[in-house]
């Protein structure tokens, strides 16, 4: 609301009604905010002012409101074109009296004028852009390092594989998959690894996934049977649909029993993951 501060004042109502009737003008500061527009009000009756004209103006925080005869001016916050409305008034009494100064209740109410006379906008017919964004179900496994190294012993036993094997796992996958299971398999059961026409079959070959027991690689899985291990079995909710995990897998080669001839013996560790 504004601040108030008269120009006139009287000793008691009489004397200030008197007085007011015998002024050309009467004067009042009012303190109203932002830049907005000019008012021309023209008094309807005792209690109410008609806007007459409103227009763009600059406007300054102190502004002046002018009463003469029926004609009130006010600077202050109105919509342009707001011609026409009827605004409340309020008579203010100060310390000397009743003084016959009006204001506008509630700011003129002019938000409420604003949002009434405000043209109505006028929109264009829209355009549509169709948007499309796919994200597929994944799976991928990779591995390392490249090469595991053994040292067989001469007459049999067991050789630890020179560093564990690294296997990082991502997924994500759809409604409707609730496992991820990563197995570790040969090819061929009967040559997991060879030199020339000899070769160590896949029972004597074991792994031990993540610090777990030793295992021979004779299990069956989704990729072959009897000469696989199986890494993790992983549950799928909805929380981990899209998800990874990092395992590692430790080899080793049991020769115990075996007669082998001197060689470098190679073989494929094949590594591979399934959503179910």
């Amino acid at each position: 609301m504004g601040m108030l501060s008269p120009n006139s004042t009287g000793s008691h109502a009489e004397q200030t009604r008197r007085r007011a009737a015998a002024l050309q003008e009467t004067s009042l500061q009012i303190h109203l905010g932002p830049p907005a527009h000019a008012v021309v009000f023209r008094s309807s009756n005792r209690d109410r002012w008609i806007v007459l004209k409103s227009y763009s103006c600059t406007f300054l925080p102190m502004c002046t409101y002018v009463a003469h005869k029926s004609t009130l001016a006010f600077w202050g916050i109105a919509p342009e074109g707001a011609e026409g409305f009827l605004v409340k008034v309020k008579t203010f009494r100060s310390s000397h009296g009743r003084m016959p100064l009006r204001v506008c209740a509630l700011a003129l109410m002019l938000l409420g004028i604003a949002a009434a006379s405000r043209a109505q906008a006028l929109n264009t017919s829209f355009g549509t852009v169709n948007l499309q964004a796919n994200r597929t179900e994944s799976l991928s496994v990779t591995a390392g390092p490249g090469t595991v190294n053994f040292a067989l012993a001469p007459l049999g036993g067991i050789a630890a594989g020179s560093a564990p094997v690294v296997i990082n796992t991502q997924w994500i996958l759809n409604q409707g998959r609730n496992r991820v299971r990563l197995y570790a398999y040969f090819s061929n059961a009967a040559a997991a690894l060879s030199s020339g026409a000899t070769n160590i079959p896949s029972s004597r070959v074991l792994g031990s996934a993540n610090g777990g027991p030793f295992r021979t690689f004779t299990r069956n899985s989704p990729f072959g049977p009897a000469r696989s291990v199986r890494i993790f079995n992983q549950v799928i909710r909805n929380n981990n649909r899209t998800g990874q995990r990092t395992d590692q897998l430790q080899l080793e080669i049991n020769t115990t029993g075996l007669t082998l001839p001197p060689g470098i013996y190679t073989g494929l560790l094949l590594i591979q993951a399934q959503a179910i």
